[in-house]
C-alpha cells in the first residue's frame, strides 16, 4: 500500500490543479492551494527514489500531473492579466514557475528519447558488425562498467539486483560500438 503513495500524490495533482484555476482571483484560497500542489509535485518524486517505489506507470503519471499542474498555473497567469491587471511580478513569479516546469517536462521527454535512440544506435551498429542484437540491459551494464551513467528502467524494482549482465564474451564487441560512437 505504502509503494502507491508516490501515484496517489500525483494523482492529487489534478483536482488540486484544477482549483488554482477556480481560486484564481481569490488569494486566500489560491496561495495555500499553489503550495500544497507544488510540495505534491516534489513529493511523490522523492518518494519513488528514496523508498525505490517508483514504476513506469507512476513516472507517466506524474508527467501527465506536471504538464496538467503547468497548463493550469499558465492559465492563471493569462486569467489574472487579463481580467484583475495584477502587478506585474505576480504574473512573472507564477509565470517563471509554470515555465520552469514546463521546461523540466520537455528535458525529461528529450532525455527519455535521446537514451532511447542511443541504444538503438548502438544495437544497429553490433548487428551489422557482429551479427547479433545485444539486449538493452547489456548495453547498461556495459555503460556502468566503462563508468557511464546509464539510465535506470523505470520500471526496474532495485538497482542492486542486475537480472541479464552483459556475457563477458560480447563485452569487447560492445566496447567497440561505444568507441565507434564517441561514448568512451
Amino acid at each position: 500500500m505504502l509503494r502507491r503513495i508516490p501515484n496517489i500524490l500525483s494523482v492529487s495533482r489534478f483536482p488540486l490543479s484544477v482549483l488554482l484555476v477556480l481560486f484564481a482571483n481569490q488569494p486566500a484560497r489560491f496561495i495555500p492551494v499553489y503550495i500544497v500542489t507544488g510540495i505534491t509535485d516534489v513529493l511523490d518524486g522523492w518518494l519513488a527514489r528514496k523508498f525505490n517505489w517508483g514504476t513506469e506507470f507512476g513516472a507517466k503519471l506524474d508527467g501527465f500531473a506536471d504538464a496538467f499542474f503547468a497548463t493550469c498555473s499558465l492559465s492563471v497567469i493569462v486569467v489574472l492579466w487579463l481580467h484583475l491587471q495584477i502587478e506585474w511580478y505576480v504574473i512573472a513569479t507564477l509565470g517563471t514557475i509554470g515555465l520552469l516546469k514546463l521546461i523540466n517536462l520537455l528535458t525529461t521527454v528529450w532525455r527519455l528519447v535521446f537514451h532511447a535512440y542511443r541504444s538503438k544506435q548502438g544495437q544497429a551498429y553490433i548487428k551489422e558488425n557482429f551479427g547479433y542484437i545485444p539486449k538493452i540491459c547489456w548495453i547498461a551494464h556495459m555503460k556502468e562498467i566503462c563508468g557511464l551513467n546509464p539510465q535506470v528502467a523505470a520500471n526496474r524494482r532495485s538497482n542492486a539486483v542486475k537480472m541479464y549482465l552483459c556475457p563477458p564474451e560480447k563485452q569487447e564487441d560492445l566496447q567497440q560500438a561505444f568507441v565507434h560512437f564517441n561514448w568512451i
